[in-house]
């Protein structure tokens, strides 16, 4: 069952660039191709959309914009897929990253290929991270510094989501 939690090898980068421009909103994948996750998906759908379409009650309750989504589950459980049709209904542009294309072993390109990929995001973009796990494991029990550079550079970039344009970060684990 998949839950919400809201509030590695690099590739080249013709590669990323590449597979960022394949992943528009002409991939056409909808809530129809999800089965089961009826309930997931009619939140999810609030969470992104609940403001504009219901901005007085937002208002009155203090809710702010969604900037992060945190979709947890066991493998195969359609989170990825979840993530594309959910910018696909809403009609935003998707950058689909891979945990293992951010990792590096190079000192400080991890963080660089993070902040690369949050860059290529347009306005009222979605940048899906799948693998988050890859990238962004345990806080607790990390002892790499790079590791811990790189959840550090994951949380600034999502606390400065509310800067950027209506921009939506959503992480697969």
């Amino acid at each position: 069952r998949t839950r919400i939690l809201s509030d590695y090898t690099p590739r080249k980068t013709e590669q990323r660039e590449e597979r960022a421009k394949n992943t528009a909103p002409t991939h056409g994948i909808t809530y129809k191709n999800i089965g089961g996750l009826d309930d997931t998906i009619f939140k999810l759908d609030l969470m992104i959309n609940g403001a504009k379409m219901y901005p007085e009650i937002w208002k009155k309750l203090g809710y702010k914009r969604t900037r992060g989504i945190l979709l947890s589950g066991p493998p195969g459980g359609g989170k990825t897929l979840l993530a594309q049709a959910l910018a696909y209904e809403t009609g935003r542009k998707s950058y689909l990253v891979q945990g293992s294309e951010v990792k590096s072993w190079k000192q400080g390109a991890s963080e660089e290929n993070l902040r690369n990929a949050y860059k290529s995001v347009q306005p009222n973009g979605i940048l899906i991270i799948d693998e988050l796990d890859a990238i962004a494991g345990n806080r607790a029990q990390m002892v790499n510094e790079t590791n811990i550079s790189v959840v550090g550079t994951l949380l600034s970039l999502l606390d400065g989501a509310k800067d950027k344009d209506n921009v939506i970060i959503i992480g697969t684990t």
